[in-house]
């Protein structure tokens, strides 16, 4: 019997995710192009982004922090603990561009993340609209 490590579970001769396993998902950084979809700047007079990523996990919405002017963003913003099954059955997310003024724009509309045993077993990874318009995150089993 092989010795799984924490958030797996013992499958015969192999390790698999354990679904009640309790994780934590951080977003790490992300990565912006230098206009919108329209070939615009995306704020007024020529300025950068204001980048947040928002998930719902369990239909618990949350966000990072929007940070102002950036095309490189580093939130390290975690996310409270969640079952493996709960990220495997999708996280709906968002990356967007905050607006004062206006609604916010939409940097890349990914649609829903399930992560899978390969992004259980490498612990990080990326989503959005590879390769740019993404950002990171990592997976840490509690």
């Amino acid at each position: 019997m092989p010795a799984c490590a924490r958030g797996w579970r013992c499958a015969g001769t192999t390790c698999e995710v354990d679904p009640a396993a309790l994780w934590i998902l951080t977003v790490e950084a992300g990565r912006i192009s230098t206009a919108d979809s329209t070939g615009a700047a995306w704020d007024p007079f020529g300025g950068a982004p204001d980048p947040y990523v928002c998930l719902t996990i369990n239909s618990t919405r949350l966000c990072t922090m929007a940070l102002s002017d950036t095309f490189t963003p580093r939130w390290n913003s975690r996310f409270p603990a969640t079952t493996a099954a709960a990220l495997r059955a999708g996280v709906p997310s968002e990356f967007a561009d905050q607006d004062t003024a206006d609604p916010d724009d939409p940097i890349c509309a990914p649609g829903s993340i399930s992560f899978t045993t390969a992004d259980f077993t490498m612990a990080s990874g990326g989503f959005g609209c590879m390769p740019i318009n993404a950002w990171t995150y990592t997976l840490v089993a509690q």
